[in-house]
């Protein structure tokens, strides 16, 4: 396990609350051979995950996310200066998937005095997509840093020829911490599509939303395995393990979403979602593929526009929505859906958020992994104080690290091919198992401010999220049986009312931070259909106009004040 911080003094207010947990960690992943990344690993998989951006910003950072994915360093590190062009690898393709987790372009308006709101010119809409689109670092970037999707006999003028996939938040889809309401959400669903390249004759084109199933394949041996007879083998025997390295599931957290309020009983997919969600966990993710003998996935990547389990701050976050949030780790678990992590976006910061206790066990039955990245235009270091009073005021048992500046976020799954060399000595079930404690999931959060620069990273075995090593009678991560009650034994056949499988309460974080039990107590009492955020912005408005009108007061009275003496004055 490889845990690392921007610096010592950011990490310091988070320490309290992580350094329990990093110890525990350390202690129990001690007790086997843990693959670390190291030089020397094969990497089988490299994505990264952006969002918030906007279009008419400077796109340079592209050039950064460029030089840090191709040599695994940050820019900032080279020796040479790249002759390239701007945004683009020098290489062959190193990055297997670019992920955009909401906000690509904001299509809504703002002004100081309404903040956002809708944009009524869906043309210029559909122009900002557009530019952003072809602006050249990005293009530079798609076309020579991802991988390629296998070619088709017919492609459509376009179409996406890379792996280049995502969702929507907010600003893209066009409203503001929006939802089900927003009137044009099917215009701009188009424009988002063909910002993403998506096929005119895909599904997705058809269909109520923007959530996509998505699969990458293992990279290919790289020369020096292919040297070495016995890590070939090694290689090519993990490779015949599974069916796809990654398999994505990306889901739209707004086009159905129910308005977030006090009563917190919303919901975030929409039935048609839901529906598709549990078809694609049972067809194409959990368990073993009956033709090809194999897993299906390696890793599951869940994504989502806004953040699943660091709930904490006033932000939207899937905490406001808990009978969603419960659902959807019971569609997990009833389909018994291991080595699956969560990545998102939204809040203009980068963090890695880490669930280890006894109500991740019973949700999962393995540890939750969220990483979160934010930001490539801007970020919430903008606001002066912001970044001290965020980590002031909304502290987490659950995260392992923030960063408030701008970033991009990397995972990587890699493998120690002499740790696999050893594991062939084992068959069947149990091989799978001891290949997968030398397998490594990294998550990475890097600087573009200190180019490239890794300030946040997590890297954990592969069996850690699974039931048997992350969470079972192992007690590799608790001691607590009670912890790892297999609730789910066996699976719905139609959809999440039948089977035998109750969902487990997932909690907020907790303690919660006083600040933010102070909103969700004005919510709940004064302001009951807002959201925490127009909570917080109504409070700070009426605290501004009474702070106005209480000056006004007391500039008049002291001017009757002056005005009065000034008449004694002239009658004396």
């Amino acid at each position: 396990m490889q845990i690392v911080m921007s610096d010592e003094k950011k990490s310091a207010t988070t320490a309290a609350w992580a350094a329990p947990l990093l110890c525990f960690l350390f202690m129990i992943l001690s007790i086997g051979t843990v693959a670390a990344a190291q030089e020397g690993s094969h990497e089988l998989a490299q994505i990264v995950f952006v969002s918030c951006n906007q279009h008419d910003r400077d796109q340079n950072y592209w050039d950064v996310i460029a030089a840090t994915v191709e040599h695994g360093k940050d820019a900032g590190q080279l020796n040479k200066p790249l002759k390239r062009a701007t945004g683009s690898c020098a290489a062959n393709s190193s990055v297997d998937a670019l992920v955009w987790l909401g906000d690509a372009v904001y299509a809504d308006n703002f002004s100081a005095f309404r903040g956002c709101y809708p944009n009524t010119d869906l043309e210029l809409v559909r122009s900002k997509f557009t530019k952003q689109r072809n602006a050249p670092e990005y293009v530079a970037f798609r076309q020579t840093c991802v991988r390629q999707r296998p070619t088709l006999a017919f492609r459509e003028d376009g179409e996406e020829t890379q792996f280049v996939m995502g969702v929507w938040d907010d600003h893209d889809m066009g409203k503001n911490d929006g939802g089900a309401e927003y009137a044009d959400k099917d215009a701009t669903q188009q424009f988002f599509l063909d910002f993403l390249g998506v096929a005119k004759n895909s599904p997705r084109r058809k269909q109520k939303g923007v959530y996509v199933f998505e699969t990458i394949p293992f990279r290919a041996l790289d020369s020096n395995a292919s040297v070495n007879p016995a890590k070939s083998a090694a290689i090519k025997e993990l490779h015949s393990l599974y069916d796809h390295a990654v398999c994505f599931l990306l889901l739209d957290a707004r086009y159905f979403r129910e308005p977030s309020n006090a009563t917190r009983s919303g919901d975030m997919l929409g039935e048609v979602q839901w529906k598709w969600l549990e078809e694609r966990l049972r067809n194409d993710v959990a368990g073993q593929n009956p033709v090809s003998g194999r897993e299906r996935c390696a890793l599951t990547i869940v994504g989502s526009g806004v953040q699943v389990i660091m709930d904490e701050k006033v932000s939207e976050s899937w905490g406001a929505f808990p009978l969603s949030r419960n659902r959807l780790f019971l569609l997990l678990r009833r389909y018994k859906s291991e080595r699956v992590i969560f990545i998102s976006g939204d809040v203009h910061l980068g963090e890695i958020g880490m669930d280890t206790t006894q109500d991740a066990m019973e949700a999962l039955g393995y540890p939750i992994l969220e990483a979160t990245s934010s930001g490539l235009t801007h970020s919430s270091a903008t606001f002066w104080g912001l970044p001290t009073l965020m980590r002031t005021l909304f502290p987490s048992p659950r995260r392992v690290g923030i960063y408030i500046e701008r970033n991009f976020g990397v995972v990587r799954l890699t493998a120690d091919p002499e740790a696999l060399i050893m594991a062939l000595k084992r068959d069947g079930k149990a091989q799978r198992h001891q290949f997968e404690r030398y397998i490594n999931v990294s998550v990475f959060i890097h600087s573009i401010p200190q180019q490239g620069k890794a300030v946040l990273q997590l890297s954990l075995p592969l069996d850690v999220f699974t039931i048997d090593g992350g969470g079972g009678t192992k007690g590799r991560f608790t001691t607590l049986t009670s912890a790892v009650k297999r609730t789910c034994e066996n699976p719905s056949k139609e959809n999440t009312e039948n089977g035998d499988c109750s969902p487990a309460y997932y909690p907020r974080s907790a303690p919660l931070p006083v600040f933010t039990s102070l909103i969700q107590f004005l919510q709940r009492h004064i302001w009951p259909q807002h959201t925490l955020l127009q909570v917080v912005s109504t409070v700070v408005s009426t605290s501004v106009l009474l702070l106005l009108a209480a000056t006004a007061v007391f500039c008049i009275r002291l001017w009757n004040t002056g005005s009065k003496g000034k008449k004694r004055e002239k009658i004396s």
